[in-house]
């Protein structure tokens, strides 16, 4: 009987252990897993970051230069957006910002211009916007102003 209780206690130990790892090992895959969304998340947030910069800062050179024909011809010819209303132009990338046609589109890049006429010229007010299915990754606004020649 002895040796019986020792093969019982040393199984139920055994189980007990098993048990514990089989739980350390799901959260850590789970941690894992968590991490890697997270660190997707970030490198999608700085790739729009990095495009809605680069967009911002040619149509203020553009603007400034052209006004509206300019931010017009920049969008359509330079940064090949696709114009689906006055103001509203609109392109589809992949999983690394590569353009790309609707069908194999996993980000939707949008540009909204929109402009006011003010007492001394037009203050454009441009919002520069990446999402996915799921969220929106970045959403950047500015203000261009662009004054009347004296």
């Amino acid at each position: 009987m002895n040796r019986l209780e020792k093969t019982r206690a040393f199984l139920t130990e055994f189980i007990i252990v098993i048990l514990f790892f089989t739980i350390s090992a799901v959260i850590t895959v789970r941690l894992f897993v968590e991490a890697n969304k997270k660190s997707s998340d970030s490198i999608n947030i700085t790739k729009g970051n990095i495009m809605s910069e680069t967009i911002i800062e040619e149509l203020k050179a553009s603007i400034s230069r052209d006004g509206a024909d300019g931010a017009e011809y920049y969008m359509s010819e330079d940064a090949s957006y696709i114009k689906e209303d006055e103001g509203l132009y609109y392109q589809y990338f992949d999983k690394e910002f590569n353009t790309v046609s609707k069908s194999d589109a996993y980000v939707l890049g949008k540009v909204v211009i929109k402009t006011d006429k003010k007492l001394q010229g037009k203050l454009y007010t441009v919002t520069v916007s990446f999402e996915n299915t799921e969220k929106i990754i970045c959403s950047i606004e500015t203000k261009i102003y662009e004054g009347e020649e004296r």
